[in-house]
C-alpha cells in the first residue's frame, strides 16, 4: 500500500507541475490547440452532392465552419 501512496503522490506532483508550465503565456498556443487549426479541412470525404442538409447540420459541432 505504500508504494501505491507513493505513486499517487508523485502523480499529483507531476500533474501540477505540468499544469504550472502550460499555463504560462509561452505556451498558449499549444494549450489552444492553434497547430490543429485546418485539420479538418478533409474530414468529410463524402462529395458535396451527397451531403444531406440535415447531416450537415447535425455534424456542424463537430466540423464548426466546414459546410
Amino acid at each position: 500500500m505504500g508504494h501505491m501512496r507513493a505513486n499517487a503522490v508523485n502523480a499529483r506532483r507531476f500533474i501540477a507541475a505540468v499544469l504550472d508550465e502550460l499555463s504560462k503565456e509561452e505556451h498558449a498556443d499549444l494549450v489552444k490547440a492553434t497547430h490543429l487549426e485546418g485539420g479538418r479541412k478533409f474530414g468529410v470525404s463524402t462529395h458535396p452532392d451527397g451531403q444531406v442538409q440535415e447531416a450537415k447540420e447535425r455534424l456542424g459541432w463537430l466540423f464548426e465552419g466546414y459546410f
